[in-house]
């Protein structure tokens, strides 16, 4: 134990059980904000995969004895049935409440960028979106979103630099002529390079930045449309939206498909995968 005479905090290393966390939430837990249930899955997801780990967050009460840091932890404790080793800091002043998670939170970008990422912001996204679609969700799935976890990303990025390296390369080039959101095209030409090779991939961003042959070349229509509706849309388009017109878009290339216009994905229809097969002589893009 450390003990501040001063102010006579105190504070410990804690092996947290299930037991232990139940009584600390009904006991002492008083007066602090709701807790957000998807935090609470989150944390227990990580806690039973293994993925947490201790690096200096506390749990914390105040001179009370009242509960003023930890309520989502110590849940996904109860949830996840997986003890946590932490440190208990107890006898805060009262006003330690307010200051409590008023800093900056790390992203998965500044994670990955200490351990030497390249490009870590656009990279950690690009990775997500691939995990997602890893595990079956789609990239409208928010909830499912929840559960790729930092660490998730950072091991995705450790075992795939080189590849998500290029698709950022590309996905530069790409955003010249066509500019879909660049999670959209790193996701996109990562998986394009791992079903049809380096070579499509290139010469898929090739036709959307200098133009195809045919007017209604899939990829002069996708370059086209993006920039119509960012006109029209002052800008806002949804990344989920972009991603899958792009999709689309190559899934027709690929097929030696024309493409004319475009109908709007929306959620309840299954989202558009790198491979898909297109209708015989299909001439919209239904997503």
């Amino acid at each position: 134990m450390i003990r501040n005479n001063k102010l006579s905090i105190s504070t410990d290393i804690v092996l947290v059980t299930k037991s232990m966390a139940q009584e600390w939430l009904n006991n002492f837990n008083t007066n602090n904000r709701k807790a957000k249930r998807h935090i609470v899955d989150k944390y227990a997801d990580q806690m039973s995969r293994g993925q947490w780990v201790v690096n200096g967050d506390t749990i914390c009460f105040d001179i009370t004895g009242t509960l003023i840091d930890g309520q989502h932890r110590l849940l996904a404790v109860i949830k996840s049935e997986v003890p946590l080793r932490t440190t208990v800091v107890r006898n805060l002043p009262l006003n330690a409440f307010a200051t409590i998670d008023d800093g900056s939170l790390r992203s998965a970008g500044d994670v990955i960028q200490r351990a030497g990422v390249k490009n870590s912001n656009a990279i950690a996204a690009i990775a997500k979106s691939l995990i997602a679609f890893q595990r079956g969700y789609g990239p409208h799935q928010q909830f499912q979103l929840r559960f790729i976890s930092k660490t998730d990303i950072s091991e995705f990025c450790e075992v795939n630099n080189d590849e998500l390296q290029e698709a950022h390369r590309l996905t530069t080039l790409a955003r010249t002529g066509c500019p879909i959101v660049g999670a959209a095209w790193g996701s996109l030409l990562f998986q394009v390079t791992k079903l049809y090779g380096p070579e499509i991939a290139e010469e898929f961003v090739d036709g959307t930045v200098n133009g195809g042959g045919h007017p209604n070349d899939p990829r002069n229509t996708v370059r086209k449309w993006v920039i119509r509706t960012r006109a029209d849309a002052s800008g806002q388009i949804s990344p989920v939206i972009q991603l899958a017109h792009l999709t689309k878009a190559f899934n027709h290339w690929i097929a030696g498909k024309q493409l004319v216009k475009y109908i709007d994905w929306t959620v309840g229809k299954p989202f558009p995968r790198v491979g898909d097969p297109v209708s015989s002589g299909s001439r919209n893009l239904d997503v």
